[in-house]
């Protein structure tokens, strides 16, 4: 049960031998792959934007994502240094060509370096934030107008229902709005028969 407890716990900031462990469960679990791509589909992404994540794990949506759309950069931050060495390896060529910057540390010490982004998006990582009014107001600065935010949520915590996902999709609502989202909207899909939601903002 510890070792359990101790591999789930990982999943919030992996680090050492089990934190390899939760990068090559999040990079080959297909309800998170899934999940993943559903979330770029959300984000109608176009030619020529630069697209932020936060929370990039182990680098897989930011493989998709290059890989489906050759005329886009990205960024990807995540304060876990375990998985900025797994993204690291499984992207080394949208690196070496200039097309993807990988940044360790969280978005309210680094906004001030990022620069400006079209589409900002993250996947199960919002559960994790201390404050997520803060957070989503931080990252409403690092969007060009017009641009578009998209943040998943799928429980993954032992007997977790469709009921958790309605409540945390009515709190980050009622979060980005506060932050100064306009136009915020959930889109729900089920995953491995368990209801997600990816909540949108302009």
């Amino acid at each position: 049960m510890d070792v359990k407890r101790n591999i789930y716990s990982q999943f919030r900031q992996p680090h050492g031998p089990l934190g390899h462990v939760a990068g090559w469960i999040m990079a080959r679990r297909r309800s998170n792959i899934e999940r993943n791509l559903w979330t770029l589909d959300l984000l109608d992404l176009q030619p020529g934007q630069n697209v932020l994540e936060v929370g990039h794990g182990p680098g897989i949506a930011l493989r998709y994502l290059l890989q489906q759309h050759a005329d886009l950069r990205a960024t990807g931050i995540d304060h876990s240094a375990t998985m900025h060495r797994h993204a690291a390896r499984r992207n080394r060529s949208d690196l070496a060509a200039g097309r993807l910057e990988l940044l360790v540390g969280t978005v309210e010490r680094c906004h001030g370096s990022l620069g400006t982004f079209d589409r900002i998006f993250s996947t199960n990582v919002a559960q994790f934030w201390e404050d997520a009014t803060a957070t989503l107001a931080t990252l409403r600065t690092l969007l060009t107008p017009g641009g578009m935010i998209a943040t998943t949520y799928m429980p993954r915590h032992a007997g977790a229902t469709g009921a958790d996902t309605d409540a945390f999709a009515d709190r980050l609502v009622g979060q980005a709005t506060s932050a100064g989202f306009v136009d915020v909207r959930p889109v729900f899909r089920d995953f491995d028969g368990l209801r997600t939601v990816c909540v949108l903002a302009s």
